[in-house]
């Protein structure tokens, strides 16, 4: 079909799971409604990086990190928003310790949950109104001729069609080509003679198409796999576990949600220069350092004792969790080519 339904049960997934969630009282319900969660998260807040990163080529990883900062800013202001919307729906601390016993109890987090999840899914449900991956050759063209017209700006000259008719073996403009030769008026010989020799090119440079069972057998998708198992336990601990830890440690959960607001906030500005940098060098190589300095920030996050050191180490930590968006780049330029189907399953 497309990505817009994709999209959009996502969406409605984070909707129910969150008014569900609200209600919940029993484990397995909880169980329940936290597949729902996941299955509207995966289905949206990661299919959109897997959306965006065919839309460019030579900046890809620029872009891709550029769109994905939206997530370290949403990530900024949430942590602070639904502790605010807690406090709305607080009914006071006296309340609570008379209560301290019952069960509903202080359960200001339930219609707060209800209202901070009923909004992202309604902002989500809008955003997939524009969904849409690229059509066959329409990034190749869009980049092609914008090479063209920055070429002809610097050297301040018009090139002539015939000048460009060397395509080389460094990646053929194909639907660029095809375009030129429907608004070129040429006899219907040299047309068809043409057309030939087009799609000739196109069968010798055309890949064969991989199956996702074949791409799972690929040392880049295993890869990426093993490190999404590992990554993934790393993000939920942080997440999960930074707010009750700071409470151990003495500090407030105002403090906790601090530190979570602090990572978006760093995660935002990881994006916004990574990127570029990725671009610059290699992908796999940023990765790779982001990895090692985040198992260093991970390995140092227990040692916290003030609220400053854990502060420093959310900034760490949300900086370098960038390569949650530089992996996808990563599957991207692996199998466009070849399994450009199965890139949004593997991410």
């Amino acid at each position: 079909y497309s990505v817009r339904p994709v999209f959009i049960v996502g969406s409605l997934c984070v909707g129910v799971g969150s008014l569900c969630g609200s209600y919940t009282r029993t484990f397995p319900m909880v169980l329940v409604n936290s597949l729902i969660m996941g299955a509207g998260i995966g289905n949206s807040g990661f299919a959109a990086s897997g959306i965006l990163a065919p839309w460019f080529i030579k900046r890809r990883g620029t872009f891709l990190l550029l769109g994905m900062s939206g997530g370290g800013f949403g990530g900024f202001v949430y942590a602070l928003v639904f502790e605010y919307v807690k406090l709305a729906f607080h009914e006071g601390d006296i309340a609570c310790t008379i209560d301290s016993t019952d069960p509903s109890a202080c359960e200001e987090w339930r219609p707060a949950l209800r209202w901070v999840g009923g909004i992202s899914s309604l902002l989500m449900l809008l955003a997939s109104m524009f969904m849409r991956l690229p059509d066959e050759g329409e990034v190749e063209a869009y980049e092609g001729e914008t090479d063209q017209k920055e070429t002809v700006k610097e050297e301040g000259t018009v090139t002539s069609d015939d000048d460009t008719e060397d395509t080389g073996s460094l990646g053929c403009d194909y639907t660029l080509i095809e375009s030129s030769l429907q608004s070129t008026e040429e006899n219907g010989h040299q047309y068809e003679q043409t057309r030939s020799l087009l799609n000739n090119a196109k069968h010798e440079d055309q890949q064969p198409e991989l199956s996702f069972i074949e791409v799972l057998q690929t040392r880049t998708a295993i890869c990426i796999v093993c490190w999404s198992i590992a990554f993934g336990a790393c993000l939920d601990s942080y997440s999960v576990f930074i707010p009750p830890f700071a409470e151990s440690i003495g500090l407030s959960s105002q403090v906790g949600a601090l530190a979570l607001s602090v990572s978006g906030l760093a995660l935002m500005i990881g994006n916004l220069t990574l990127g570029v940098v990725a671009d610059r060098f290699s992908h796999v190589l940023v990765m790779q350092l982001c990895m090692v300095a985040l198992t260093g920030a991970c390995i140092g996050w227990p040692f916290c004792k003030s609220e400053w050191s854990l502060i420093l180490v959310s900034c760490c930590v949300g900086y370098f969790f960038t390569c949650t968006s530089l992996f996808v780049s990563i599957l991207t330029n692996a199998y466009e080519h070849t399994a450009k189907g199965c890139i949004m399953t593997v991410t």
